[in-house]
């Protein structure tokens, strides 16, 4: 099976809202394209890098947004869960000064973390539009093609258990026996020494959801001056990288 790398956070706009055009920058020319262009109807693994940098983080975040749109409050924050980030700010509610978002422990990296069906790829706008006529969501879709050359997904399903894999540029090779939906198979388990980086990343992780949660309710990221007046709330987290992003 044939496997495509992606950057985080796009995995998950894939994987849990709806995105099926999967933008590339590569030329006539380049090997994996013409490969691509001949495995419709084939299963290919869907494979989250193990780095990123900060600014294009960011950036990506941003955009997901734009297209999926959540009302604020509640279906904000269950949005932003599902996506796996979260909003880091500093005192008093500044942005943080090494950018806004950050990933949580729930995302992976370095990993596969789903499988579809390649359905074809797009050219040019002709293309595009004739996608897009017959899909349901071709509105939507429109949003999230950036108007270049695109490998069209479709039967996509995340898997139970990302599969820790090393990825590559282009298309790569990867085990036949990938599950596609909720077959269990045989992984690989990360190594015992991240286990303990893991723990304390998901403590910090409650602690922040904690902050959130007390903005949500008071409007403010700053405790009351009557502290009798209301239960004790959580104090504000350590705001320090959760994420094993890469400059």
């Amino acid at each position: 099976m044939k496997a495509l790398s992606l950057l985080q956070p796009w995995p998950g706009a894939i994987l849990t809202f709806g995105k099926r055009v999967e933008n590339r920058s590569w030329s006539p020319s380049y090997p994996s394209r013409r490969e691509i262009e001949r495995m419709t109807g084939h299963w290919i693994a869907l494979h989250a890098s193990k780095g990123c940098a900060r600014d294009y983080f960011d950036e990506a975040v941003e955009s997901i947004l734009d297209v999926v749109r959540p009302a604020p409050g509640p279906d904000r924050i269950s949005m932003l869960q599902k996506l796996g980030v979260y909003m880091a700010v500093g005192l008093r509610g500044m942005h943080h000064p090494e950018g806004i978002w950050r990933p949580l422990p729930t995302m992976p990296f370095g990993a596969i973390v789903g499988v579809a069906l390649v359905d074809g790829v797009i050219r040019n706008q002709g293309h595009f539009a004739a996608y897009a006529a017959n899909v349901t969501d071709g509105d939507r879709q429109r949003e999230w093609w950036m108007g270049g050359f695109a490998i069209v997904l479709a039967d996509v399903k995340a898997l139970d258990v990302p599969i820790p894999f090393k990825g590559a540029q282009g298309l790569f090779d990867v085990p036949n026996d990938i599950p596609r939906g909720s077959a269990v198979v045989e992984r690989v388990e990360p190594r015992e020494t991240r286990a303990p980086k893991i723990a304390s990343r998901e403590v910090r992780y409650q602690a922040v959801m904690k902050y959130h949660q007390r903005i949500l309710e008071t409007g403010s990221s700053e405790r009351s001056r009557d502290e009798d007046s209301r239960p004790p709330v959580a104090p504000e987290p350590d705001l320090a990288d959760l994420g094993p992003l890469e400059d």
